[in-house]
């Protein structure tokens, strides 16, 4: 289990955020006498008591307009609309210790982090952390194992449990999709990220596990078991359960929200792979149309890059100087989507596939392109969509 991680993409992009526009006043610098670490107490103490008093009033917290005035319920521990130094003294204490970090490894986190990041009350010592654990989970129907990873949130469990987030290709993503929920905490409920991956570095298991007949034993696998060891290691929220996958796992995605909708709630589809099987995932959609689906709509995004995946096809084959010889029987083409679609075409078989979906009901569908990007550079990008939809959704403002 890896501790105490500070991830550096979260950092800057929290400094640019919290930093002051150039053409605003300085926020008010720490005077001589009360020179502490950054992110220390008296740190915070100083930079949001406004009439240096020695508290700090809701009115100065929300003058400031950072995190303590954002937060304030969770450092107005006395609930009489001031914070002392003792009050954040003991926050800090507690989120230290529930974050599962020493006091000095959490000031040296602190000494080293941005004073940009303190300056305003956010805590780089405690509230900038989160935890991994990483296992091998066997199927109890036998098989190989599974790489199962879990990002968890420093601090208080929520009362409903933490809401989760399943990776599948989580061997390309997983660190990037939990560097993006740990910096949304920021703006909505602390989420959990697990992530499931093979040992194989080939993955050859996956093209059996999210397509039929091989998602028949997946999918009871990932929903019952994994879920069931996520539980047994933190409280998690089952009516708060999403689903990200791209490519041949976003086809997975649109499987299950197909034949088990009630698994999740929340489905991030990223350039499905829809000509496999010979469209067979849009000649589904009309028994779609007479089926009920769960209470509350199920939630579905859909993405793609604008561009094809072809440039990035190129440099692999170039760099690797490997040989396209042609096969003695080719392989037939693709077929053409069924009658219910357009054309074929890169650009309209996934929007005509979104609009068909748009009209289903108990489905709530939404649509997105990412402008320059290809099938595998937009993977950064719907994460940091498909995370943030995603979180709107179960925390609405």
């Amino acid at each position: 289990m890896k501790r105490a991680r500070t991830p550096s993409i979260a950092i800057a992009l929290l400094a640019a955020l919290l930093a002051p526009p150039l053409w605003c006043a300085a926020p008010p610098a720490p005077s001589a006498q009360t020179q502490a670490a950054p992110g220390s107490p008296e740190f915070v103490l100083a930079n949001n008591d406004l009439n240096k008093d020695g508290i700090v009033t809701r009115e100065e917290a929300m003058q400031v307009g950072r995190v303590l005035g954002q937060s304030w319920e969770t450092y107005d521990v006395n609930k009489d609309g001031k914070v002392d130094l003792q009050e954040l003294q003991g926050v800090r204490a507690a989120t230290v210790a529930a974050a599962g970090v020493d006091q000095p490894a959490a000031a040296t986190i602190a000494a080293a982090a941005s004073p940009e990041l303190c300056r305003y009350g956010f805590s780089c010592a405690t509230e900038n952390l989160w935890r991994q654990e990483t296992f091998r989970l066997t199927p109890k129907a036998g098989g190989q194992p599974y790489i199962i990873q879990i990002s968890l949130p420093a601090g208080a469990t929520p009362a409903a449990g933490y809401p989760v987030v399943y990776l599948m290709d989580a061997s390309l993503a997983f660190g990037t999709l939990a560097d993006i929920a740990h910096y949304q905490e920021l703006f909505f409920t602390p989420t959990v990220v697990v992530g499931v991956s093979y040992p194989d570095p080939f993955e050859v298991q996956r093209r059996d596990d999210f397509v039929p007949p091989g998602i028949d034993g997946f999918l009871p696998f990932l929903v019952k078991e994994v879920r069931a060891e996520v539980a047994g290691r933190v409280k998690i929220d089952p009516a708060r359960q999403a689903l990200f996958g791209h490519s041949l796992s976003a086809l997975f995605v649109l499987q299950v929200l197909f034949t088990q909708p009630e698994a999740f709630d929340t489905y991030v589809a990223a350039d499905p792979s829809l000509h496999l099987g010979g469209y067979r995932i849009i000649q589904r959609w009309p028994e779609l149309t007479a089926r009920q689906f769960p209470d509350p709509p199920r939630r579905l995004l859909l993405s793609r890059g604008t561009l094809p995946e072809g440039p990035e096809t190129g440099r692999l084959v170039k760099r690797f100087s490997l040989a396209q010889p042609k096969p003695a029987n080719p392989a037939p083409a693709i077929p053409a989507p069924p009658v219910a679609t357009p054309a074929a075409s890169f650009e309209r078989s996934l929007p005509q596939f979104a609009q068909m979906m748009q009209v289903i009901p108990g489905v709530k569908t939404e649509y997105v392109e990412f402008p320059g990007e290809t099938h595998q550079s937009m993977i950064p990008a719907y994460l940091g969509r498909g995370m943030r939809w995603t979180l709107m959704g179960w925390d609405p403002p």
